[in-house]
């Protein structure tokens, strides 16, 4: 793969860790909002091309009770 095209696969890859997370965090009731990188992509040109290191999550429920529930 060409690097534009090995940056979409790894952005697409994200984009569903990212919805995955979300939604596992929902059904235990636990409100989130992804920040910075991935849900900032929609202000680039080409969105799909943007480089991603990791994902931010704002969990609004104690730290601990998080940890349980992604670990599990």
């Amino acid at each position: 793969l060409g690097m534009a095209a090995y940056i979409q696969e790894e952005n697409l890859l994200v984009d569903e860790r990212c919805e995955e997370t979300t939604r596992m965090l929902a059904e235990d009731s636990f409100r989130s909002c992804i920040l910075k990188g991935q849900a900032n992509a929609c202000y680039y040109p080409q969105p799909q091309l943007r480089t991603s290191g990791n994902i931010d999550i704002r969990v609004s429920v104690p730290l601990p009770r998080v940890c349980l529930k992604i670990e599990s």
